[in-house]
Order: C-alpha cells, then structure tokens, then sequence
C-alpha cells in the first residue's frame, strides 16, 4: 500500500470517527458537553456531546495517539468537511440557530463521499 492509500484510509478513519461521535450526540455553542449538558474539554472522559469542530479535533486525537504522523489527515478531513458545507466556518454552521442536528450529519456524509473519491 503506497502512502497516498494509508493518507486516504487515514482520512476516512477520521470522518467516519466524527461522523460516529455526532450521531452519538451533538451540541452546539462548546466544543463539548457532558451527560449534564455542562460545557467540558475534548480531553475530558466524561465528554459525550461534540460540535462539528469538536467532534473532527477528537476524532484526529484519537488518530494521532494511534498514528503520530496523522496531522495531514486532520486538515485533509477538515479541508473536505469546509467543501462540503459550501463555506470556512464549520463552527458558524454549528452554532446557526437554522442549524439541526441532521443537517451537520449530513454534511459529515458529504464529506466522507468527497474523501472516497479524493
């Protein structure tokens, strides 16, 4: 498998990790939130909410503690979800009050279809 391969499974490991912990739970206006919806640090273990930004920033951490050399993968990923939504501020999208829980699983999904054929 050349390097190219390993960046685009590493990539998809990513949006698919980000895509899980959104569908698990979603907040908006804080990175992350715990089971008592108190705004909490991504490192914190009792973090079971994320935002978009939130949720990708976790799911690269959890990459990178497996693959050290993960960072590319992080604004590959990043770089895929701001083409899917149509403009640079992932965090703005989040936090729109015309912003709904399907709406950022959608453009996740978005992004996952652009890095399958990037």
């Amino acid at each position: 498998m050349n390097m190219e391969n390993v960046n685009k499974v590493l990539v998809r490991k990513i949006l698919l990790r980000t895509y899980n912990l959104l569908k698990s739970g979603w907040t908006q206006g804080t990175v992350a939130r715990n089971v008592y919806g108190n705004p909490v640090s991504l490192s914190c273990e009792n973090a079971v909410r994320f935002d978009l930004l939130g949720a990708l920033m976790k799911s690269a951490t959890s990459t990178r503690s497996e693959i050290p050399s993960a960072a590319p993968e992080y604004v590959r990923a990043f770089t895929h979800l701001k083409v899917a939504l149509g403009h640079d501020s992932l965090t703005a999208f989040n936090n729109s009050k015309n912003t709904k829980h399907e709406n950022v699983l959608n453009v996740v999904r978005a992004a996952m279809k652009l890095a399958a054929v990037s």
